[in-house]
């Protein structure tokens, strides 16, 4: 129900050159908020995993996680999960409470919901779900690149 993708990365560089390359473009925070910064990333590096997100305006929406290892053919391998932060999940279910009780206000407070009502409430959810979904894929799709063109 909530979004998560999963990438593989192949380059020629090495797990430390790479995990240098992260860092170097990483603000260093144990917690992923927005912050202003002339970084491409905030998050955490190690010297074989990352936790970052990106640091454009609407890159809090898309954390995204990876382990870097060797693979079989002398190149090194990224796998790379992306997913909704805990905190938008939250949020979401959140809201959906919030509308699904003032809709069973409404119904006991007028009796027989009329159609609008009805309709009404399935665009808030629906809407709201929509608003997070596109802005995860754009913070999402955005960072991809801008990993694949750090490492390139």
């Amino acid at each position: 129900m909530f979004n998560k993708n999963n990438y593989v990365l192949k380059t020629p560089r090495t797990i430390s050159g790479i995990s240098q390359i992260l860092d170097n473009n990483t603000l260093d925070r144990e917690t992923l908020r927005r912050e202003k910064t002339n970084k491409l990333f905030i998050g955490k590096v190690g010297s074989d995993s990352f936790y970052i997100i990106s640091s454009s305006p609407i890159g809090i929406s898309c954390a995204i996680s990876g382990i870097i290892t060797s693979a079989d053919d002398a190149s090194t391998e990224i796998r790379i999960e992306t997913k909704l932060p805990k905190a938008f999940i939250v949020l979401f279910v959140v809201w959906s409470i919030f509308t699904s009780g003032a809709f069973v206000y409404a119904i006991i407070s007028q009796g027989r919901p009329a159609l609008s009502m009805i309709i009404s409430f399935v665009i808030m959810i629906v809407l709201f779900r929509l608003l997070l979904s596109v802005m995860y894929s754009r913070s999402r799709d955005a960072a991809i690149k801008m990993i694949e063109r750090l490492l390139a």
